[in-house]
């Protein structure tokens, strides 16, 4: 763009006077009057900063736009195909005209915000609701923002309860000078799905007998130390270098000197989650594994554990129609919590509590309740195990 507006060095020299260094400027928008405020000041500045070093009165803008040029592409690209293009900054993350540096956000702020986006984004996905098309309404010449009042009566339109401190920091994140960037905000809640997704595959179980069977191309049953680590690490297993030293010599061949029999290890593991050979031995009695939701504030002793087993047997011997609408007419944010209290008037209604002595009823809120609200109970964690 530079170079187009200069056409006052039809010889290429590089240089051009100061008045004519000005009045390409001025074309482009860029002077105290123009498009592009720049002070007279900081133009001087910048007039003595590219200053012919031959010839004072002159201007190098031909040093004026490679530097300019730096911030877009990289030097002489178009001439050779090994350069690599590195990007700092993604163009579409940085800062518009009046939008919010979100770094210079106060930490209470950005903590609050990223408990909104996640509390949005699990109703959206608990109610299967395309919020996209309540935006698009606002929307009318499809330039991806709308204005801070349809953005919430969009969000109004939708059910989407937010307190006004929450609506105000969504606001301070996506508002700019063209309104509610609600294309950068669906694209935030889309990655963060993706997020969720990709977790969710890491914590699912693998069958680790056939997944390090793989490594065993003699089908021995044993494995080298450097193989067992290789096939951890791909297994996504992160363990410490003493971590696999007690492993390795726990289950150390004594046929085979130096080898891991993999295959006794993968037995104790398979053991905590399935009973071994009931697929041989139709008579055995297989152990019923339930799904552990204990955390830092609810760890509960073996008597407890046994009151919790006992109790979601009891209560999956029962149809349990409308409980989890019940609680959600008391989670009036969709955080997925309710109360102590009112779990157990949840329960009352439904007449489970009659299955259930005070006890197990206790032990059963203990169990569930979120680690950072000890006071809470997590329902839907609750209804994910009693329905699994």
């Amino acid at each position: 763009m530079v170079r187009d507006r200069l056409t006052f060095d039809p010889h290429g020299k590089g240089h051009v006077t100061e008045i004519q260094f000005r009045r390409c400027l001025d074309m482009i928008g860029v002077s105290s009057l123009g498009s592009i405020y720049y002070p007279e000041k900081e133009l001087s500045i910048l007039l003595l900063m590219y200053k012919n070093k031959e010839c004072p009165e002159r201007i190098n803008w031909k040093q004026f736009e490679d530097e300019i040029n730096t911030i877009f592409m990289e030097r002489n690209f178009e001439k050779s195909s090994d350069i690599e293009v590195k990007c700092d900054r993604n163009v579409n993350e940085m800062l518009r005209i009046k939008g919010q540096d979100w770094d210079a956000v106060e930490l209470n702020l950005r903590i609050l915000f990223n408990k909104t986006i996640i509390n949005i984004n699990n109703y959206l996905n608990e109610n299967r609701i395309m919020l996209e098309q309540y935006f698009k309404v606002f929307d009318k010449n499809n330039h991806g923002h709308i204005s801070r009042s349809d953005f919430r009566r969009a969000m109004y339109t939708a059910s989407i309860k937010c307190t006004e401190d929450e609506l105000c920091i969504l606001e301070k994140k996506f508002m700019n000078v063209d309104g509610f960037n609600y294309l950068q905000f669906l694209k935030m809640l889309i990655d963060i799905n993706k997020k969720l997704k990709k977790c969710s595959v890491k914590r699912g179980r693998i069958n680790l007998d056939q997944f390090l069977n793989q490594f065993d191309f003699s089908n021995h049953k044993v494995m080298s130390k450097d193989t067992l680590q290789r096939a951890l690490d791909m297994a996504g297993i992160k363990l410490d270098s003493n971590e696999l030293e007690i492993l390795i010599n726990e289950f150390e061949s004594k046929t085979h000197p130096g080898q891991v029999e993999y295959h006794r290890f993968c037995n104790l593991i398979e053991g905590a989650f399935v009973t071994l050979g009931l697929d041989q031995n139709t008579y055995l009695d297989p152990n019923e594994y339930l799904t552990s939701y204990e955390g830092l504030s609810n760890y509960l002793t073996d008597e407890q554990r046994r009151a919790v087993d006992s109790a979601l047997k009891k209560l999956r011997s029962k149809p349990n129609i409308g409980l989890d609408d019940l609680f959600k007419d008391y989670d009036k944010h969709r955080q997925g919590i309710v109360s102590k209290q009112e779990f157990l008037c949840a329960l009352t209604v439904r007449k489970l509590n009659m299955l259930l002595s005070i006890y197990e009823v206790k032990c059963l809120a203990e169990a569930f309740s979120k680690d950072d609200r000890p006071n809470s109970f997590n329902y839907r964690a609750f209804m994910k195990t009693i329905d699994s």
